[in-house]
């Protein structure tokens, strides 16, 4: 899953939220001045794995890529080093995709998303380190 927009003013949005139900998520976060966070919570709706990949600046464009499988997670932001998280099965069987709102409505992203892909193999750390550059093909 790869990521390309700018938060715009946005205090906090989430980019994108995968659901399967009301406990079991896997978010993109964006906030100016904090983090960029991969969060995935599992059934009981515990938080299993929040990762921060680089620090948010109003309208400023980046990229972040976010690869899972069973082994676990990785993921990375505007080339930098991959991020990874072995102690963890991602569940499968998501539902519900939402794009620039939070988790249950009710704030919205004040942005762009220029691009969301989405890619159904795994590929090599640099791959993902390009895709995330800002001149990337991604």
């Amino acid at each position: 899953r790869m990521y390309h927009g700018n938060p715009g003013g946005s205090t906090n949005y989430n980019v994108f939220c995968l659901e399967k139900d009301s406990n079991t998520r896997l978010i993109l976060r964006a906030t100016n001045g904090a983090p960029t966070q991969f969060t995935y919570t599992d059934d009981a709706g515990s938080t299993v794995w929040t990762t921060g990949i680089g620090t948010n600046a109003a309208n400023t464009d980046y990229k972040a890529v976010l690869y899972m499988d069973s082994a676990g997670a990785k993921a990375t932001r505007n080339a930098n080093n991959i991020v990874a998280n072995t102690a963890f099965t991602p569940v499968t069987g998501f539902v519900r995709l939402r794009l620039g709102q939070n988790v249950g409505g009710g704030q919205y992203m004040n942005g762009a998303i220029k691009r969301l892909r989405y890619w159904d193999r795994q590929f090599a750390n640099s791959v993902y380190q390009e895709l995330s550059s800002t001149g990337g093909a991604g």
